[in-house]
């Protein structure tokens, strides 16, 4: 059995781990090395983990000198895990007991990166939940389907160490998953396991994690792709494309090349519930939600 490194990075979060620290120490996959990284918390949240980890020595805690931020926060928590393939986890989830044991055995033996469904909830999770047919997520290595929607969200993933050697350091103004799944598009592939293995909780405090509009921060991500050095011709067009529009803030062109690319940026919807008169209802939106005034 392999071992899997679990890195939870924490933050105030006194009213959830304890939960999540326990559908982690649960899993069926035992042979785990759990690394939570508390970032500078002003609750309790320190004290409950450190008495989880007297009971369980699979438990490492370790405390910021300084607040990090929930990326370089990940970044360094990901350092310190040991084994070949890291687990990420959010402090306010609960992850289904075969998670790690389901996706390990569904590996399809050449992708650098896994990640599954998961489903939202409030309160008390119904476990019963199901990802809609309607979505699905990203897997393979065309990475242009992840400049415009990512669908690789950290709580989900699962990936091999060597994924770090093209992702560290984690680059300013971008989402760490983002930039996991398009580094292990880029280098070796995704794979999605169709199975819905994490209950994500919805609570006042949630941290972001999701795609950010504001143009300024995309352009900053789009810079970051197209400068990977294992990026590939295609990739670099479709991302230098996207740069250029978006800062010149033509709505008009934009709107032409989203339309154009619309089977690569709509990758999500299952064909049978995406007909065109929707897809341009959707581009419409998109192109609403960029924020041109940030930029």
């Amino acid at each position: 059995m392999v071992t899997v490194s679990v890195v939870l990075c924490a933050y105030n979060g006194e009213n959830f781990i304890r939960e999540q620290l326990a559908s982690i120490l649960g899993q069926s996959h035992s042979r785990l090395e759990i690394i939570v990284q508390d970032d500078c918390s002003t609750d309790q949240t320190a004290a409950i983990v450190r008495e989880m980890q007297e009971a369980d020595a699979r438990i490492k805690l370790f405390q910021n000198d300084s607040n990090l931020g929930f990326n370089r926060n990940f970044e360094s928590a990901i350092r310190k895990a040991t084994s070949d393939w890291i687990a990420l986890s959010d402090q306010d989830d609960i992850w289904h007991p075969d998670k790690i044991s389901t996706m390990l055995a569904e590996y399809d033996g050449k992708s650098v990166l896994m990640h599954c469904d998961s489903v939202l909830f409030k309160g008390q999770p119904d476990y019963s939940l199901r990802q809609l047919p309607s979505h699905r997520r990203f897997s393979g290595s065309d990475a242009r389907q992840l400049f415009i929607q990512n669908t690789v969200e950290g709580h989900t993933v699962l990936f091999q160490r060597r994924l770090l050697k093209q992702a560290f350091p984690f680059p300013e103004d971008v989402f760490f998953d983002w930039w996991l799944g398009y580094c292990a598009a880029v280098s070796g592939g995704v794979q999605w396991v169709s199975r819905t293995l994490v209950w994500r909780r919805i609570h006042a405090n949630n941290q972001s994690d999701g795609q950010e509009k504001k143009v300024d921060k995309l352009i900053a991500t789009y810079n970051a792709f197209v400068g990977h050095p294992l990026a590939n011709d295609a990739q670099k067009e479709f991302g230098q494309t996207l740069i250029s529009l978006l800062s010149d803030g033509n709505t008009k062109q934009l709107r032409r090349f989203l339309w154009r690319n619309r089977t690569v940026i709509f990758f999500f919807k299952r064909k049978r519930f995406l007909n065109m008169l929707s897809q341009r209802r959707k581009i419409g939106r998109l192109i609403a939600d960029f924020n041109f005034t940030s930029h």
